[in-house]
């Protein structure tokens, strides 16, 4: 579906802002979005509904403000592809995000390219891959204040992997920067030593910069 960058392709919000609105879940399958657009730059480009469930689906070069490509509160994904999505997250769930084999590429977003900035949700990513994408001031490729886990994930060549103030829990995960973006970190964390953070059987390649944690 190429929206032309002429507005949001599927929108399961009736109003104009989230917070007085209803929303409707929305189910898809093997479908590919191409140059949706929020022209309000408030949610959702491509997606955005109470809850969204996606297979088999691409986003490709989607913009517009929170969720260039998806905007929910439950978020489920199962090999799905973003790439060259924009706005200041590409995939933001206010609850949270379930991803399972899914590749994020080349995107440019503000924040980052999943999470979600006020609402903390929860991330639980297995076998996803995040590569070559880039972001602005205080972005990352994941961000968020809930809990993130990750099984079995890559993250290489971003210019952040990780901007993240809650607990971590990530295995048998690979983290390489330094090929492509110039200047990055592997994570880039709260100093708070209470936030339990685990990382087990993981590896770090570090070509260019120092690494936080």
């Amino acid at each position: 579906i190429d929206g032309n960058y002429t507005g949001r392709i599927l929108s399961g919000m009736q109003g104009k802002y989230s917070w007085a609105a209803t929303f409707v879940d929305i189910v898809v399958t093997g479908v590919t979005f191409y140059r949706a657009y929020d022209i309000n730059e408030y949610y959702g480009g491509a997606i955005v509904g109470a809850n969204v469930t996606a297979t088999d689906c691409d986003f490709l070069s989607c913009h517009g403000g929170e969720g260039s490509a998806i905007y929910a509160g439950n978020i489920s994904l199962t090999r799905c592809n973003f790439f060259r999505c924009g706005g200041r997250f590409a995939v933001a769930s206010t609850r949270s995000t379930v991803a399972v084999g899914c590749r994020f590429e080349a995107n440019e977003s503000t924040w980052a390219v999943l999470g979600e900035f006020w609402n903390a949700p929860t991330l639980d990513l297995t076998g996803c891959t995040f590569i070559g994408n880039r972001f602005g001031s205080g972005g990352a490729g994941i961000s968020g204040g809930g809990s993130l886990r990750l099984r079995g994930c890559v993250l290489q060549d971003n210019m952040v992997s990780m901007d993240f103030w809650g607990p971590i829990s990530a295995v048998n995960s690979v983290f390489v920067t330094g090929t492509t973006t110039g200047e990055s970190f592997h994570m880039v964390a709260s100093a708070d030593f209470e936030i339990p953070r685990e990382f087990i059987n993981c590896t770090f390649i570090n070509r260019w910069s120092t690494w936080y944690s």
